[in-house]
C-alpha cells in the first residue's frame, strides 16, 4: 500500500512534465497582421509581469497569454499560448516568451 502512495505522486509529476516544444523547419512565414500585433503585445508587455505569443505554423494566426503576477510563469504558461492558438485549428508554436523571439522568422510580403 505504501509503495502505490509513493508511485502516485511520482505519475503524476512525470504527467506534469512539458515536451519538447514544437519548432517551425526553416524560417516561419508571418503575416504583416500577425507582426503588428506582436508589436502592440511588446507595447503591452511593458505594463505588465509575463507574456506568450504564440504563431500558427502557416503564419496566419497568433494568440497572447498575459500574467501580472510572477506565480503564472514556466513551461505551463508557455503551452497555455500554443494551445489558446491551436483553437483556430492549426499546429502552432511559441513565438515569443516575454520580450525574446524564439524562432526564426520573416515577415512574407
Amino acid at each position: 500500500m505504501l509503495r502505490t502512495f509513493l508511485i502516485l505522486p511520482l505519475i503524476f509529476l512525470m504527467g506534469c512534465t512539458v515536451g519538447q516544444e514544437r519548432k517551425p523547419v526553416g524560417t516561419l512565414k508571418i503575416t504583416q497582421e500577425v507582426w503588428d500585433n506582436y508589436e502592440i503585445y511588446l507595447h503591452d508587455l511593458g505594463t505588465r509581469d509575463l507574456g506568450a505569443y504564440a504563431v500558427s505554423l502557416d503564419g496566419e494566426k497568433y494568440y497572447v497569454v498575459w500574467c501580472d503576477g510572477t506565480s503564472c510563469g514556466g513551461p505551463g504558461y508557455r503551452r497555455e499560448a500554443i494551445k489558446g492558438c491551436e483553437r483556430n485549428g492549426r499546429q502552432c508554436v511559441l513565438f515569443a516568451y516575454r520580450d525574446e523571439i524564439l524562432v526564426e522568422y520573416e515577415i512574407s510580403k
